[in-house]
């Protein structure tokens, strides 16, 4: 069983590449998927 957990500092530095929630890895298609967050980011503070 394969668990996403977020990329280390170490991968990818905190401000490089896409910006994802939590940064968890992110995926093109839904194959294999068991949930999926799905949304639009909203920062109106």
């Amino acid at each position: 069983m394969k668990f996403n957990q977020p990329l280390s500092g170490n991968d990818m530095p905190r401000f490089g590449g896409f910006a994802s929630m939590m940064r968890l890895p992110t995926q093109a298609d839904a194959e294999g998927l068991d949930v999926a967050f799905v949304g639009v980011p909203l920062d109106i503070g």
